[in-house]
């Protein structure tokens, strides 16, 4: 049986999560990985590749975020980024994963992740000696907040 490889080629760069005339419409998958592709410096290719930490990182947000067109695009890239970073470092295997991709956690109370009470944005990723084991993801670099 063949398998059908996606073809993800955006076409517009968007600099906001797209919107329409609904009051809180989810956004299409479509929207969000050219979204991502062009804030969260990742390749559109690399989606295509479903064992990837970018993917799998999709997936995961698409799945248990229903993120709408009138929500913050910070935290929306935030939490990407930070479960990019859990499948790259291999999180199921870290010494602690409490409350990482928690289908009813929201990201600022995951394992040593901590946020800022006025933005409720990353401030600090305290993981070491947690047996982080990977690369660290170019995505992290959409944490603007952290101190």
């Amino acid at each position: 049986n063949p398998t059908v490889v996606p073809t993800l080629a955006p076409t517009v760069v968007p600099t906001s999560l797209p919107t329409s005339g609904t009051a809180q419409p989810t956004v299409p998958r479509a929207d969000l990985v050219t979204f991502l592709a062009n804030n969260a410096l990742t390749d559109v290719a690399t989606f295509a590749n479903a064992t990837s930490p970018q993917a799998r990182a999709l997936t995961f947000v698409l799945q248990s975020s229903p993120f709408s067109s009138n929500d913050n695009p910070a935290r929306l890239l935030e939490q990407y980024a930070l479960t990019t970073l859990y499948y790259a470092t291999n999180g199921d295997a870290w010494f602690d994963n409490r409350n990482w991709l928690s289908p009813t956690a929201d990201y600022c109370t995951w394992f040593e992740i901590t946020c800022a009470n006025d933005t409720n944005l990353v401030q600090n990723i305290t993981l070491f000696a947690n047996t982080l084991r990977g690369t660290l993801p170019s995505e992290l670099r959409t944490l603007k907040q952290i101190v």
